[in-house]
């Protein structure tokens, strides 16, 4: 896989594993994941490789999403992933911060998920294309965060851009284009 070449490819393949469910299936298979990772970080090995185990917030993050909710600044979760599973997640982890959200969604036929995915994509420069379709046509972000190759476009699309994770090939990429702050965090 190329850095950001089959990106697309393989958030429209996982998404397209919802489909023929409705919305309150996914919310309880969701759920059902969420309560069987837990919190308490540990580690598991899968067909010989270590993988982390648990689903917890970062401090960082936690603390970015305090800030804008104390600054009462809006909070959109721009993803690739689907936007009914993230809209779940976030319920459980950011429930008291009115998160709005863009993922990936399809047309539903009497409630069910179909295979007709709504455009555009939110990945790589879908994100900003979605940004434009659903925040504001023509205004810029204000601040954006992101993690991975996906996000590059949206990070150069916002004013102030924060590289969060251990991705230090994104920081390269944006970093001379900071316009404000940027910062990495581990």
């Amino acid at each position: 896989m190329t850095e950001t070449g089959d990106i697309l490819e393989v958030a429209v393949f996982v998404y397209l594993a919802l489909v023929g469910y409705n919305r309150t299936e996914i919310e309880e298979m969701v759920t059902q994941v969420l309560d069987h990772e837990g919190t308490k970080l540990s580690h598991r090995e899968v067909f010989g490789v270590d993988f982390p185990k648990s689903l917890k917030v970062r401090n960082e993050s936690k603390e970015l999403m305090d800030l804008h909710k104390e600054r009462e600044s809006g909070i959109w979760v721009v993803t690739a992933s689907s936007q009914i599973v993230v809209q779940s997640m976030l319920r459980r982890f950011f429930n008291a911060y009115n998160c709005r959200r863009i993922g990936i969604t399809s047309e539903e036929d009497h409630g069910v998920l179909t295979g007709h995915l709504v455009l555009p994509i939110p990945s790589l420069q879908g994100k900003v294309d979605s940004i434009k379709k659903y925040i504001h046509p023509i205004q810029r972000l204000l601040s954006t965060t992101g993690d991975s190759p996906n996000d590059e476009p949206m990070l150069r699309y916002s004013i102030l851009k924060v590289v969060a994770g251990r991705n230090g090939r994104l920081l390269e990429k944006v970093e001379g284009e900071m316009m404000g702050i940027g910062f990495s965090y581990k």
